[in-house]
């Protein structure tokens, strides 16, 4: 509840005044609405009454029927979630209503060229081709159906894929080792869609290549042909990198909206990869293949020789481990184990493998590793 300026107190008798009105300002909020689809339509249908300093922020991740077909042909934002944010703001009046109409209005006829089109989509996108200004092109809308507001695009240009790639794959192919060795190959996002048909926004490279064998994100060039291909739609993978989905298997595969393509056979590690895209994920795999593979072993930290993997989530404890006073911490997950016992500290049943090296193993260690040789410890029994 809102309420308005105080009215008069008390009179000096102690009664208040009788038949005093309080003074009340009229409400005109400054209101943000942030969404899309009907959810924000009906928001903002009732934002509307109440206030005309209103902004509608809208998602530009869709990618189906006359906004994906748009999007797909001329290369710009989806402009259905916009539309239907500018009908919203539309008056009650006959002008108002009208033109909410229109706008919403779709072309029927699937064979149509302009089947299943709505109209305001349409407008929107001769606008921006006109003005080559998204913004001002939803304002010049606004203007014609007389907007109770103003909707404006959550990202007015189609994300930097690279760059948002570059920055979250590369970090994860420095833990992931051995499933970078497993994929062993470079591997094409080929965006352009299934069909290879899609416009390519301008700036933007027609795919991206993920080098597992250098451990980079870069572009395409169009020409070099990996091994592994995926054929997608590339406002999928903006709404997967906007949603920042760690689990491409379940949320883009399964639905089978794509195309693949390799030389040679299967490799489980290209869709490992897909479906571990953090580091509690990365991490799991990552021990889950060396205790398969039975070859990593231990390594030595503050005289103590530990196991590698830490026992709760296979952490790599070479990068993730601290020592004090007996106490080592996975700083991945915060788990704590005494290692003098080897008792986990953090829950029951966790139990991690350790013993102190003795002053003759530690100068040995030293003496070697000041004359460049390695030395591979090895726990009893590992």
């Amino acid at each position: 509840m809102i309420a308005g300026p105080a009215g008069p107190g008390p009179s000096s008798s102690g009664q208040a005044g009788v038949g005093m009105v309080p003074s009340v300002q009229p409400l005109n909020p400054k209101v943000a609405a942030l969404g899309g689809g009907h959810g924000l339509f009906a928001a903002l249908s009732a934002l509307r009454r109440v206030t005309r300093q209103l902004s509608a922020i809208v998602t530009v991740a869709d990618d189906g029927g006359s906004s994906g077909r748009l999007r797909r042909q001329y290369g710009v934002l989806p402009p259905g979630d916009l539309r239907m944010a500018l009908a919203a703001l539309c008056g009650d009046d006959a002008w108002g209503t009208t033109w909410s109409r229109v706008v919403q209005h779709r072309f029927t006829g699937e064979e149509a060229e302009l089947g299943g089109h709505a109209v305001g989509n349409v407008l929107i996108v001769a606008l921006w081709e006109l003005l080559g200004d998204t913004v001002q092109g939803l304002d010049w809308v606004g203007r014609l159906l007389g907007a109770y507001g103003r909707v404006l695009p959550m990202a007015s240009v189609p994300l930097d894929l690279v760059a948002e790639l570059k920055a979250w794959f590369e970090p994860l192919m420095g833990f992931g080792e051995q499933i970078c060795v497993g994929i062993g190959a470079p591997v094409l996002l080929d965006l352009r869609g299934p069909k290879g048909l899609a416009v390519t926004p301008a700036g933007q490279p027609p795919g991206i290549i993920l080098d597992f064998v250098d451990q980079l994100v870069r572009p395409w060039d169009g020409v070099e042909l990996p091994r592994y291909v995926f054929r997608i739609d590339r406002p999928l993978v903006e709404i997967l990198v906007r949603e920042h989905e760690v689990d491409w298997v379940n949320s883009l595969f399964l639905s089978l909206r794509f195309r693949a393509a390799r030389k040679g056979p299967y490799n489980e590690f290209v869709y490992t990869w897909f479906k571990c895209l953090d580091l509690d994920r990365l991490q799991y795999a990552e021990g889950f293949y060396a205790e398969k593979a039975k070859s990593e072993g231990s390594f030595v930290l503050d005289g103590w020789e530990i196991q590698r993997r830490c026992p709760h989530m296979k952490a790599d404890l070479t990068r993730f481990a601290t020592i004090e006073e007996g106490v080592l911490t996975c700083s991945l997950h915060g788990w704590q184990y005494e290692l003098a016992s080897g008792r986990c500290l953090t829950s029951e049943g966790h139990e991690i493998t350790a013993r102190l090296l003795s002053p003759e193993e530690l100068v040995a260690l030293e003496a070697a590793a000041s004359g460049g040789a390695t030395v591979a410890a090895a726990i009893p029994g590992d």
